[in-house]
This record gives structure tokens, sequence and C-alpha cells, in this order.
């Protein structure tokens, strides 16, 4: 059994860490579950899963044993970009400004760019 190359297992770790810490901002930071949330979430959960059925496929490749730490990757990330969006909401609640307020002067200043680039 070939020794397992770390290269490759930590350029697909941290692949689907940054991949899952994005979907967990994007589910933890929507209003309300919506059917693109779900689906968003969902895709990138099956796109790991298309691990396996390459795996089935084509046969136990070299390469197929690093490819297994994307899915964990994902998962850690979707966890901890849960973690940040639950920790950034609480530290802006404790300085006193409410999440709308944030989306409120956001919308402001992507009004004002609006505005200033016609």
């Amino acid at each position: 059994m070939p020794e397992l190359d770390w290269l490759v297992s930590a350029g697909a770790g941290c692949l689907g860490f940054v991949l899952g810490a994005l979907i967990g901002l994007f589910v933890a930071d929507s209003d309300r579950t919506t059917a693109t949330v779900f689906t968003s979430a969902v895709g990138v959960i099956v796109g790991a899963g298309i691990i396996g059925l390459f795996k089935f496929l084509f046969g136990g490749s070299p390469i197929t044993r690093e490819i297994w730490f994307y899915p964990v990757g994902l998962a850690i990330g979707f966890l901890c970009g849960l973690l940040i969006s639950h920790v950034w909401h609480r530290w802006l609640l404790s300085r006193g400004i409410a999440d709308w307020q944030v989306k409120e002067k956001l919308a402001a200043i992507r009004h004002t760019e609006n505005q200033t680039v016609d």
C-alpha cells in the first residue's frame, strides 16, 4: 500500500474547509431557511459524496485515500462557519448593535457606492 501524500491531503482538506466555512456562514446568515439555502448546502454535501462514486466507478486509484480529506474538511469548515457567525452576532449584540442595523448600514453603503459609480 503506497504512502499517503500529505500535500494532496492538505490541499483537499483546506479546500473542503474553505467551502464548508462559506456554506456555514451562508446558512447561518440567511434570515430563514428557504429552498435556495437548503439546495446550496445539500449541493456541496452531495458534491463531497461524488468521491465515493468515483471510487466505486474507477476502483481504488492511488489518490482516493487523500481525497477523503475533502469531506472531512467540509464538515469541520461548516461547523466553524456556524460558530464564527454565532460568535460574530454575539459580539455585535454585546456592543448594542442589532443585526438589522448592520444590514441597513451595509445597504446604505452599497446604495452610496452605486450612486457614485453612475
